[in-house]
């Protein structure tokens, strides 16, 4: 998993960032709920990628991204990006929290 910018290459779709810390019991929520997230993107929009970082491997990916609290997911792309932190679960809607499917509407729409 690479925090690098992205490539002009990268296909259209969803760009998501997972920031946890450890193992948790909140972070394994979280990475639970971002896969489910994933796989309901996948199938609506055909692309998306969550990218998960552990703040203690990668305390520096943390600092770039302005991340002070975890669990924090970030709507890398469609732009612009927008933050989520605290308690994340399925049951929060991540996916209307995130307005992804605003984004992509006004982008089809555009």
């Amino acid at each position: 998993m690479s925090a690098s910018g992205a490539s002009s290459h990268e296909p259209a779709g969803v760009h998501l960032r997972l920031y946890v810390t450890g193992r948790t019991p909140a972070a394994l929520e979280a990475i639970a709920a971002a896969r489910d997230l994933e796989h309901q993107l996948v199938k609506d929009f055909g692309a998306a990628r969550i990218d998960v970082i552990d703040v203690l491997d990668d305390p520096g990916a943390a600092l770039r991204d302005g991340i002070y609290a975890t669990p924090t997911i970030m709507r890398l792309k469609p732009g612009p990006v927008r933050r989520i932190f605290g308690r994340l679960t399925a049951g929060l809607s991540l996916r209307d929290e995130l307005q992804i499917d605003d984004v992509n509407s006004s982008a089809v729409a555009g």
